[in-house]
């Protein structure tokens, strides 16, 4: 093309020389001609019939021919999901996880039903994602769940994995603030109300009261103890198999002897709680309650587990002024016990197959009013050393009189100078003391130093 009459601009800052042009005898529209970004001649019609019009219309036809064109594979939801399912078995993510990354993935079509492919989430959406969650009254935990689980979807899964995105919205979305979790330290007599409550509404049925008393004793998950196999039941040990522990890793809990006798007696062909189904459906054969009878089903492990959950809400229901606990704090009980035994955090970390970290955060109960009052005393005890420093400034009986009551007993000294040195003395040692306060906090050796 020669000496071209217009220049088009693109973003990247390179000019486009373009023609346009009138063919006589045909429609009145303009033609663009221009060479396009493979050095082809290319010629397009703009549809216009005003030259400024053309004009405008033919800067917007090259900058769409010179835009780079994505190579990403189109592709729909039931398609991504099924490739992305195969992609997490290939990397053995179990079972429960893959459920957990396509639930959420279906909450997010519910509340977008029109987008029909994974491709079409826009970082816009993402946030308004994040709103939509939070006005359905959810927990900020809640929603900020859904938006890890999401990110590592359209990042790790989408983006990375299956190459079907090249960007992940949901990096733009910012977390919602969440508040610390309290640790819940369930007291004996907490725990001793909670059973006899539950003996008594199942008319001494030891079964459930048996396997709260064990997870009470090894502090494992609820799952993982409804999960033991009678084989992985031997020599007085339970062995959490990776299979079913959370951190895939193998771990071991001692039980005492009266225990030990009592699951001997009670385990089933396959699974250590087999009998649960059988138990409960005699119970209620014995209730009179056939229709109860014929709804019980064969034994899984998440059945006993959402048993055990329901009695739990059943309680406290049942009690509103009891203040509530889980399941799942029988587990942090266990380790905060331990750790006020004088357990180690990476002994505990071994034995409860949790990282130390993780315990300091959610499990461990500390008593932190009287650590805190422990602090503050010495704290208030340095600041009345300051407040009678300033006595210095009135004279040598001044100085003398707070020197005699900071001191810790110690007699007066005879000069101004003396008197003020003794004084930053004991501030310094005051100092000192509060330093090593604080190092013993941080170890959380203080939990049971102070408290003492």
């Amino acid at each position: 093309m020669k000496n071209p009459q217009e220049v088009c601009v693109l973003p990247d800052g390179r000019p486009v020389g373009f023609l346009l042009q009138q063919r006589e005898g045909r429609d009145p529209f303009y033609n663009v001609r221009f060479v396009g970004p493979d050095m082809r001649r290319i010629e397009r019609s703009t549809k216009c019939s005003s030259r400024k019009g053309a004009r405008d219309i033919a800067c917007q036809t090259i900058r769409e021919e010179y835009a780079p064109k994505s190579r990403l594979p189109i592709m729909q939801w039931d398609e991504a999901l099924a490739k992305m399912t195969t992609a997490m078995k290939a990397q053995n993510l179990r079972e429960s996880s893959i459920r957990e990354y396509k639930a959420v993935v279906g909450t997010l079509r519910k509340v977008y039903p029109a987008i029909r492919r994974p491709g079409d989430i826009t970082e816009a959406l993402a946030k308004q994602f994040k709103l939509a969650r939070q006005q359905a009254s959810l927990s900020a935990r809640t929603v900020s769940g859904n938006i890890c689980n999401l990110s590592i979807v359209w990042g790790k899964w989408f983006r990375d994995e299956l190459g079907i995105l090249d960007h992940n919205p949901w990096d733009a979305v910012e977390l919602p603030k969440v508040d610390k979790p309290t640790p819940r330290f369930i007291e004996p007599e907490e725990e001793r109300a909670f059973m006899a409550w539950l003996l008594k509404r199942w008319k001494g049925w030891r079964l459930p009261i048996l396997l709260l008393e064990v997870k009470g004793l090894v502090g494992c998950r609820v799952l993982e103890l409804c999960s033991i196999r009678s084989n992985d039941f031997r020599d007085g040990r339970l062995t959490f198999e990776a299979a079913t522990t959370k951190g895939r890793k193998t771990r071991q809990a001692k039980l005492p002897e009266a225990i030990c006798k009592e699951l001997e007696a009670l385990a089933g062909p396959v699974y250590l709680w087999e009998r649960y189904s059988e138990q409960l459906r005699e119970f209620h054969r014995h209730e009179g309650k056939k229709n109860h009878a014929r709804c019980v089903r064969e034994f899984q492990p998440i059945r006993l587990k959402r048993f055990l959950q329901n009695e739990v809400v059943e309680y406290f229901q049942t009690h509103p002024k009891v203040r509530p606990f889980t399941l799942h704090d029988f587990r942090g009980t266990a380790m905060s016990m331990a750790k006020a035994a004088g357990v180690s955090y990476d002994d505990a970390a071994i034995t409860f197959g949790c990282h130390p970290e993780t315990m300091r955060q959610h499990y461990l109960v500390m008593d932190e009013v009287a650590i805190s009052d422990a602090v503050l005393e010495r704290v208030q005890r340095v600041k009345g050393l300051d407040d009678g420093s300033k006595n210095v400034e009135n004279g040598s009986n001044g100085v003398e009189k707070s020197t005699s009551k900071g001191a810790a007993g110690r007699s007066p000294r005879g000069s101004d100078a003396s008197g003020t040195k003794d004084l930053r003395t004991s501030q310094k040692n005051a100092r000192n003391r509060c330093e090593t306060t604080k190092i013993r906090e941080k170890r959380c050796g203080e939990s049971v130093e102070i408290g003492t």
